[in-house]
């Protein structure tokens, strides 16, 4: 098998709806939102994802949500045991600066990588600080994308999102 081309790929959150049902219409329309916003490819139903939370029927239908909502995009479907890389599951909230970090490494410009990454270094703290994995991301992209902050038992929402926000504004707006 090929490896997929080079690039930021984002773990893909899944979003719910009140009833703590998939949400796929949400879901897939916020994986669009993101390639729109130049993220290179998806990882979806890893442990951002919350796999374990999904029967294999909703990681079907939300791998086939997904690439219907962005064709042309790779979209990798995980299938092996849970790892959670903070800076990596921050490109669901931040992006353009995910992007701008990879860019300016494959470049060759690691002191300009490492200065754009350092924005990032608060919001993973923010994220971590908000509750357990993956609830801090949710809140990051519900404040960032307007997404829902639903979640699926035992997991819950994040109740106070002013450290994410904080955080959010000093990792995006130079960028965007």
């Amino acid at each position: 098998m090929p490896l997929p081309p080079p690039g930021v790929y984002v773990p893909l959150l899944t979003l719910y709806d009140d009833r703590e049902e998939v949400d796929l219409d949400a879901t897939a329309a916020f994986a669009r939102r993101l390639v729109e916003a130049g993220i290179h490819g998806l990882v979806l139903s890893g442990s951002t994802g919350e796999f374990h939370l999904h029967t294999p029927a909703e990681r079907r239908a939300l791998l086939e949500a997904v690439i219907a909502a962005c064709p042309g995009t790779p979209v990798l479907a995980q299938v092996g045991a849970p790892a959670q890389r903070d800076a990596l599951a921050l490109a669901n909230a931040a992006p353009e600066r995910c992007v701008a970090v990879y860019d300016a490494a494959a470049a060759g410009d690691g002191r300009l990588a490492a200065e754009l990454f350092a924005p990032l270094i608060p919001l993973i703290g923010a994220v971590r600080a908000a509750g357990a994995a993956p609830t801090g991301v949710r809140a990051a992209a519900a404040v960032r994308f307007g997404i829902g902050n639903a979640t699926r038992r035992p997991l819950g929402p994040v109740r106070d999102d002013s450290g994410i926000r904080a955080a959010l504004d000093g990792a995006v707006h130079e960028l965007v």
